[in-house]
């Protein structure tokens, strides 16, 4: 019998195309903008937002961020990511919105009434700032994902507006057959980073045959 080790990652694929609504639509604005999923909808506006050197990460201080050490995660790694575009990364901040600059990446966790019914959803205002607000960390995390992209094919420059972003379905999952082929480690650890940037949740690991490869286990002694 064919065993199915199914892993789900706490990251996130199969998001809708854009859908554009009273704003100007996006790509007459700029046609290279672009993710990968495509975001529900970006309403621009006029004006843009350029990350700079400067830029810091403003983790706005509440009862949802205090001793969130997983949000904290995420924010290390938006840091480290934007690092990667300014040889140089960002200082995360933690306090009161009033005290936020112009160029900075703002992460906030609260309720957001347009997206109730959307699991696994947030939303990304972008003025003199940018502001990615969603009501728990996995929201942030795929906003965080969605910056990141558009940051890069866009070099580093946003049109101002507003993205409204959801997944069409809770679960997106990929499956590795490692029965009938060999992945190193490696691969597989590069395989998930790319599936967490793809915004993809869920790996399924095929990887036992009764009649051909056997995977020896000292934790799941029911596998063979």
């Amino acid at each position: 019998m064919k065993k199915i080790l199914k892993i789900v990652l706490a990251l996130a694929l199969a998001f809708s195309g854009i859908v554009v609504g009273q704003g100007k639509s996006v790509y007459a604005s700029n046609e290279n903008i672009s993710a990968y999923p495509n975001v529900q909808s970006y309403q621009t506006t006029t004006g843009t937002f350029f990350l700079a050197r400067e830029s810091r990460i403003f983790v706005v201080e509440n009862e949802k961020t205090i001793d969130n050490q997983a949000l904290l995660d995420d924010v290390e790694l938006l840091s480290s990511q934007l690092g990667t575009l300014l040889d140089k990364s960002p200082n995360i901040v933690i306090g009161d919105k009033t005290n936020v600059l112009e160029n900075d990446i703002v992460i906030q966790l609260e309720e957001l009434d347009e997206l109730a019914s959307h699991n696994q959803s947030y939303r990304i205002d972008i003025d003199d700032h940018i502001t990615i607000t969603a009501k728990d960390n996995i929201g942030i995390f795929y906003g965080v994902q969605t910056l990141i992209q558009l940051l890069k094919i866009n070099d580093y420059t946003l049109l101002q507006g507003t993205i409204l972003d959801w997944p069409d379905t809770n679960e997106r999952s990929m499956h590795l057959d490692l029965a009938r082929k060999y992945f190193s480690i490696d691969w597989i650890k590069d395989l998930i980073k790319e599936m967490s940037y793809l915004k993809m949740n869920s790996l399924q690991i095929h990887f036992s045959e009764r009649e051909g490869y056997h995977l020896e286990s000292n934790v799941l002694n029911n596998v063979d």
